[in-house]
């Protein structure tokens, strides 16, 4: 029988596979595990935290070793911070993309 483990899905993920791979471990439908990661985010403060510290030290379902697991998932939220700045500069300059 094949190791399971706790991994980020490379498949199934909306920001980062935190919750896909939490769904995939568990069985569960992703959808379901973000639903509660909201709702728990109403009410317990550190749902934001954890979700962070899950982005960083869980491995991407693809990745070969776990080595540069922290530096990988600092990278990917970099880039992703990077994304969304970009989209409130445009949005506050009022560029919606029309030429």
């Amino acid at each position: 029988m094949a190791e399971k483990r706790l991994t980020r899905s490379s498949s199934d993920k909306v920001i980062a596979g935190v919750c896909g791979g939490l769904g995939a471990y568990f069985g569960l439908d992703p959808m379901l595990v973000r639903v509660l990661f909201i709702v728990a985010a109403f009410f317990m403060g550190a749902t934001f935290w954890i979700y962070l510290i899950l982005w960083l030290i869980l491995p991407l379902d693809t990745a070969k070793s776990g080595s540069d697991t922290v530096s990988t998932g600092a990278n990917e939220m970099a880039e992703k911070a990077n994304e969304v700045m970009k989209g409130v500069e445009k949005g506050l300059k009022g560029d919606n993309g029309k030429k």
